[in-house]
């Protein structure tokens, strides 16, 4: 049920990361995406929002302050969490609107410099 509630925003998200290049496959029963055989991101659908979780997150620069950690026990992985009204920053919530193409400029301006970034550069 959860994966169905978040059905528009996974489509959207992937959409992005496919045209990026980057291969996709189902990974612990989510939306995975590799580069080269090395994840970089995984869609994950919660309750109350859904996520795309950079498996390197923390190797990302983000001046906006938009990535959230993962959890405690997390060293690396970070996450933008996107919920019906757009997305979490730091507690509050963006205009839905433009949420998709600020994560775009933000994260993947130019795909092949953001996987070299996050170290899956060939």
């Amino acid at each position: 049920m959860t994966q169905q509630k978040w059905q528009r925003e996974t489509e959207a998200l992937r959409a992005i990361l496919v045209g990026c290049g980057l291969d996709e496959e189902t990974k612990w029963g989510k939306p995975c995406f590799a580069f080269e055989g090395k994840n970089v991101a995984i869609i994950q659908a919660f309750k109350e929002h859904c996520a795309l979780m950079f498996f390197k997150g923390v190797l990302l620069e983000d001046p906006k302050g938009l990535l959230r950690s993962q959890g405690a026990n997390s060293q690396s992985a970070m996450r933008l969490e996107f919920t019906r009204e757009g997305y979490r920053k730091s507690g509050k919530r963006s205009d839905s609107s433009a949420q998709w193409r600020e994560l775009h400029a933000t994260f993947m301006p130019d795909c092949a410099t953001s996987h070299s970034k996050i170290g899956f550069a060939a």
